[in-house]
Formats: C-alpha cells, structure tokens, sequence
C-alpha cells in the first residue's frame, strides 16, 4: 500500500471513533478522507461517505440497543422527515444543480466548490456552538423509556429539526450525527449518552436511504480499498465505544469541537485562498 492509502484507513479509524466517542462527526472527516486523501471524486466521496458511516453507526446503534441507550420511539419521529430531506435533496435538487456557476471574483465557482464550501462552514458553526455550550451534568439515566413527547409543539419541533438535518445529509452526503446530537438534546431533552446511541441509530437509517438513492455513484471498481476504509472505520468506533465510558465527555467535547473548527479552516483555506 502506498502511504497516502495507509493515511487515509489511519484516519478512517479516527472518523470510526469519532462517531463512537460523540454519536457524530465520521462524515465530517470521512468525505475529506475520501476527496482530500484517496482522490475520490466529490460525488464518489459523498456516497462512499454514507456507505462507511451508515455501515459503522448500524453497527454502534447495535450497541448502544444493547445498554438501552437509544430512544427508538422519539428517534423515529425524528427520522422520518429527515429521510424526506435526504431523498428530496439527493434524487432531484443536487442533481438539478449546474456544474459550474460562471467565474465569481476571478473564482470559478463550481458544484464540488459548493460542497465544501457549505461544509466548512458547517464545520465552524458547529465547532464554535460546541465550545460554547455548558458541560454535561455528570450523572446522565439511560432509561431511554423515561424521555417522551410532550406535546405537539414539541413534536412539530423535531420533525422539523429531522428535515433540516435530513436536507443537509443529503447536500453534504455526512452522516448529520454532529446536528442530531444538539438536536435531540434541544428539543428531546434526552440525555447526552442517550444522544449519541439515538444518533447512531437515525444516522444508519439515513446513511441507508442515501446510499440506495445514488447507489450509481459509488466507484465499485475500488471496493477493495473501500472495505479497507469500512474495516478501519468499524474498528474506530469498537474502539471509540470503549473509551468513551473512561473519558469525561466534556474533555471529549472541547478537543473534538477544536479539531473539526482546524478542518473547517483547512478545507475552506485550500478550497478558497
């Protein structure tokens, strides 16, 4: 293997633990992983990106059913709307979007352009909201049993937090573990842990839903390289699980946040200046 392919199943691993550790962030290192450092093209690392992630979250939500700690009943009324969004995004609006939009401030502004420039700038966002968000309580149920609807404010509010997280899955072909989280926790008031396992679970599922609607895209003539990525990626979050009992989440939280606001300065800088 050449060294830019042992780098990318490195860093798979670390896109695996990643989802293990906080329920969410794969996609956002497994589509650079894919485009950056084993030359997919946009579109190829999207798909293959959903594959990886949905196949390895299956496996964590798997998991976390196990410990009781998804909250099936309220992840459900979160996913439905957000599989709407993937599949209205990923069938008819991305397909529909041009190529190349005409040269902008002596840029040419493309599709892939769009792309990444629309993931940075998830990327910071969320970067900056995590480490300004309070730290978690310490002592967390995980009697996901215990967390219902109340209401149908509250319910309106989720189905609408799952379309728009469900909308941004589809654009970016990321997993939206790292807007499932807050959103749960916002609205759902779940707890922390819960998050993470329910945030598997809804992201399998949509991962599952975008992968079936541009089965077409994926490159099936690199399938060996693929199941190197999906094996490092399973074996992160086995991992990311693991620790996760043993590391506080507001130590997790803080260098996590920091990471993904390097990687959003870093794709935009390379993209951009």
């Amino acid at each position: 293997m050449t060294f830019q392919v042992v780098s990318g199943i490195f860093l798979s691993f670390l896109s695996g633990m990643s989802l293990g550790l906080l329920g969410g962030g794969g996609s956002m290192l497994m589509v650079p992983i894919l485009y950056y450092v084993l030359q997919f093209s946009t579109s190829q690392s999207t798909s293959i990106s959903l594959l990886i992630v949905g196949a390895t979250s299956l496996v964590g939500a798997i998991a976390a059913l196990r410990k009781n700690e998804v909250a099936v009943r309220q992840a459900l009324v979160f996913v439905v709307p957000s599989l709407f969004g993937i599949f209205l995004m990923r069938r008819f609006i991305l397909p529909a979007v041009p190529e190349q939009w005409g040269v902008h401030w002596g840029h040419t502004v493309t599709k892939s352009a769009f792309i990444m420039a629309l993931f940075s700038a998830a990327l910071l966002y969320v970067g900056i909201r995590m480490l300004k968000s309070p730290k978690d309580s310490a002592k967390e149920t995980i009697d996901s049993e215990s967390v219902s609807l109340t209401g149908s404010s509250s319910r309106f509010k989720t189905m609408v937090s799952g379309f728009g997280v469900g909308s941004f899955t589809g654009i970016i072909g990321a997993g939206g573990g790292f807007l499932i989280v807050p959103a749960l926790t916002l609205f759902l008031k779940l707890p922390f842990r819960i998050a993470i396992g329910t945030s598997l679970f809804i992201i399998s599922i949509n991962s599952a839903v975008g992968v079936a609607s541009d089965i077409s895209h994926i490159d099936f003539a690199n399938w060996n390289l693929i199941l190197f990525v999906l094996a490092s990626s399973l074996l992160g979050i086995i991992s990311g699980m693991s620790l996760s009992k043993k590391i506080p989440t507001s130590k997790l939280k803080t260098i996590f946040a920091f990471l993904i606001v390097l990687l959003g300065i870093t794709i935009f800088s390379k993209e951009f200046l």
